[in-house]
């Protein structure tokens, strides 16, 4: 869909399509001039120190300092925002931005910047593109589309903001293209990727948003092995990686995928930037005429059924998952003097959540079944986790996600405030709490591998 133009005011000299550049700010914070248009990305300018939310009263506290201020950024045309997360618009950037720049965002993010006051702020859906000229200049062009993004694996996407990649593309006064960039946004390797050099040959630059941010053991953006296969899948003919090195949650460190890449035998030629660094880049010379992508192949009903039937094996493993590990709980409590007690931790998460909001919480009976309904759906969206790719590793991965969960009903509930003696009041008590988890990540696993055989019998 083709959104309304965005015109910029005119600038008295005439600006120059043959050559561009990128400054690294940090973070996935960049400076982008090329044809005339100087363009932010994802700004973030917290300092070393400062905390960045990340949702769900989480902050993570950034390691480094920004190469600039947003005081000394130069005169912006416009922001592309990937989405709204703490480490990619903070409060900084609310503050200080001009409120009337041009910014190409996410639905989601659009309605959070208008809220903040942001009067030019326009939203992308996925293959959307926007027009950005300069009123009164035949100079030429630049096409900003959204590509596809996913942020989180399997059930758990939806509890992350939605994020968007970008595809910039510029043209002549002409209209002949001469560049290609793509920028990933925070995204994992997922099947959409394949489409976007289908319809975007040939892209000349890439700026993939690295790092292997994980929370609870959970990959949130690309690691070094992901990144070697972005970059197989968009092909472009050279990279910038960025987003690697600012938070504790980054757990890939960019040397890995230096060293992946160097090993890999790629075509695409890596560029490494540090903090401040700037890469100048020459635009081609003109060569296709070609501006509008190539129409989306037809995809066969074979295609379009595969990820709603993964959806439903990773959904039917987790809950298997959460049934396992309640039933351990429940049956244990009754007969094991030091079991865990998951059932009161749930009791006094949601008696303080809803004494938080004002609301009178239920007591006695009313309340475990409240607190083993919240475990049922809770782990259940965790657990599908264990069939997010297919199936395949399901045994790892329901043993490591197992694991995971197991220390983190160990170690979060005193920080939270319900108490650590539930999960921890003896040695015991703990190796079971532990075990509980490990056993329903391998149920899941063992229900997720279940599913796959019926299919494949049933095919």
């Amino acid at each position: 869909m083709q959104i309304q133009p965005i015109v910029l005011s005119p600038r008295p000299e005439i600006p120059s399509l043959d050559r561009g550049s990128i400054f690294f700010v940090g973070t996935a914070t960049t400076v982008i001039r090329c044809g005339g248009f100087t363009i932010l990305t994802d700004p973030n300018f917290l300092h070393a120190g400062d905390h960045a939310h990340l949702g769900y009263g989480m902050t993570s506290e950034r390691l480094t300092d920004p190469a600039v201020d947003v005081e000394d950024l130069p005169p912006l045309d416009l922001c592309i925002l990937s989405h709204l997360h703490g480490d990619h618009w903070d409060r900084v950037a609310a503050a200080k931005l001009r409120k009337d720049l041009p910014i190409v965002t996410t639905a989601h993010a659009a309605a959070g910047l208008r809220e903040q006051g942001f009067t030019q702020v326009h939203a992308l859906g996925t293959w959307d593109s926007v027009r950005v000229v300069r009123g009164g200049q035949g100079t030429g062009e630049l096409r900003i589309t959204s590509t596809p993004g996913k942020h989180a694996p399997g059930l758990l996407n939806p509890l992350l903001p939605p994020v968007m990649g970008s595809l910039l593309e510029w043209a002549d006064e002409k209209g002949a293209l001469r560049f290609r960039l793509y920028i990933s946004g925070d995204t994992l390797v997922h099947d959409d990727l394949a489409e976007i050099p289908r319809r975007f040959p040939d892209i000349d630059l890439a700026l993939l948003h690295l790092g292997g941010t994980r929370l609870f053991g959970v990959l949130l953006t690309m690691d070094a092995k992901q990144g070697i296969q972005a970059l197989r899948i968009i092909q472009p003919r050279e990279a910038i990686p960025i987003h690697y090195n600012d938070y504790p949650v980054f757990k890939s460190p960019v040397e890995d995928f230096l060293k992946a890449a160097q090993s890999a035998g790629l075509k695409t030629r890596i560029h490494y930037l540090r903090h401040g660094d700037t890469y100048d880049f020459t635009v081609p010379e003109e060569r296709t005429r070609v501006w509008r992508p190539a129409p989306r192949p037809a995809l066969s009903s074979e295609r379009e059924e595969k990820p709603a039937a993964g959806v439903w094996k990773a959904l039917g493993g987790g809950t298997a998952g959460a049934v396992a590990l309640t039933a351990l709980h429940e049956t244990a409590r009754r007969v094991l003097p030091n079991a865990p007690r998951a059932d009161l931790l749930g009791e006094r998460a949601i008696d303080r959540s809803l004494r938080a909001l004002g609301r009178r919480p239920p007591s006695g009976p009313q309340l475990h079944r409240w607190a083993l309904a919240g475990d049922l759906l809770s782990n259940s969206l965790f657990y599908s986790l264990v069939g997010s790719h297919g199936g395949r590793k399901a045994w790892l991965r329901g043993s490591l996600l197992g694991l995971g969960a197991g220390l983190g009903a160990v170690v979060l509930p005193g920080p939270l405030g319900l108490g650590s003696r539930p999960s921890t009041r003896t040695p015991a008590t703990v190796a079971m709490t532990l075990a509980w988890y490990v056993a329903g990540g391998l149920a899941a696993a063992a229900a997720v591998n279940g599913f796959a055989a019926l299919a494949r019998d049933g095919g």
